[in-house]
């Protein structure tokens, strides 16, 4: 009967722990020369002025890895003076066969309306959850504190852009060192650019990145700026015409046009309708073709057009190209 109730008991024990999801054997946790970063890197106007993206490698060494994975047993976070800024849990990559230990990246992104301050006193922590690393209860962590060097120095977001592609494609040489079968990067004739396997894996880790840095991308994700609509006038108008003021050419045409009744502009558009017209009979005439005639034309009125700028000069010779090539075409034109 004793024995009995001692089964008994320890089942009810093994079934309870299970029941609330504690692990049988609690894995110790790595001292403090196994955990490290890597690398690390903070740039700024990236998507908007004055945000800032917090982006780094860490590395995760031990001889005795939980075979839970790490996306489930430890976290990443990101404060200053003790409050936390953003968190993360380690990305399990498949390809990497190591269930999201080892190496890996993690990206914090803080938008301008949520940055504290830029090189402020920000701390990122790499700890494990109590249930899973022995000794039980406090959190185990290791904290990494942020230094003036990791800052960028670059206020553009050209510049941080082109900072930001160069680092993820550096780590990219990295990890084809630590993964050698895992190709992160490929080359086209586009360029570097992140690879299949690069653009599923850094996406997953540092969120946004598609709009951080669109050139690490063979397909690239851009926010369409707002184009200035700029108010037709005629001020270009009134420029070319006062090219002619004053000179014989204009004062010429006022003459012949107070004479006609017209206005000066439209005496320039009768005589070059005119120059047109012999234009295309000639050479029609040499066998050229309409086609060639109505070209000559074409570079005539354009410009005669640049010259006078006027209104009225430019309603007169599109009647005009109009009446030119109904008449090429109709003594021409149909018997070629």
């Amino acid at each position: 009967m004793g024995q009995k109730l001692i089964k008994a008991v320890v089942a009810i024990l093994i079934s309870a722990i299970l029941a609330i999801g504690l692990p049988l054997v609690a894995f110790a946790w790595p001292n403090d020369a196994t955990i490290t970063l890597q690398s690390r890197h903070v740039y700024r106007n990236l998507a908007e002025a004055d945000d800032m993206a917090v982006i780094f490698h860490w590395r995760w060494v031990s001889d005795n890895y939980s075979a839970t994975p790490a996306s489930s047993t430890i976290f990443i976070e990101l404060s200053i003076n003790g409050t936390i800024q953003s968190a993360a849990t380690p990305y399990v990559f498949s390809l990497f066969e190591n269930n999201g230990y080892g190496d890996g990246m993690t990206g914090f992104y803080l938008s301008a309306a949520t940055v504290p301050e830029w090189e402020g006193a920000y701390t990122i922590r790499i700890a494990g959850l109590p249930m899973y690393y022995s000794p039980y209860g406090d959190v185990p962590f290791k904290d990494f504190y942020l230094e003036s060097s990791d800052y960028t120095s670059s206020t553009t977001q050209e510049d941080n852009r082109a900072e930001l592609k160069t680092y993820i494609l550096d780590e990219c040489d990295i990890f084809k060192t630590i993964y050698p079968d895992v190709a992160l990067k490929s080359v086209s004739s586009s360029g570097t650019t992140l690879s299949d396997y690069g653009e599923a894996y850094f996406t997953s880790t540092i969120p946004g990145l598609q709009t951080l840095c669109p050139d690490l991308f063979y397909i690239q994700t851009l926010v369409p700026e707002v184009m200035t609509v700029q108010a037709y006038d005629m001020s270009r108008q009134t420029i070319t015409t006062a090219r002619l003021e004053g000179t014989d050419l204009k004062r010429g045409a006022e003459r012949l046009g107070t004479a006609m009744g017209v206005s000066w502009a439209v005496v320039w558009g009768i005589f070059t309708l005119i120059g047109c017209l012999v234009v295309a009979v000639k050479c029609a005439k040499k066998g050229w073709g309409v086609e060639v005639g109505l070209f000559i034309n074409g570079c005539i009125v354009t410009a005669v057009a640049l010259l006078v700028g006027d209104l009225m000069f430019t309603l007169v010779m599109v009647g005009g190209l109009l009446a030119i090539i109904g008449i090429s075409w109709a003594l021409f034109g149909k018997r070629a």
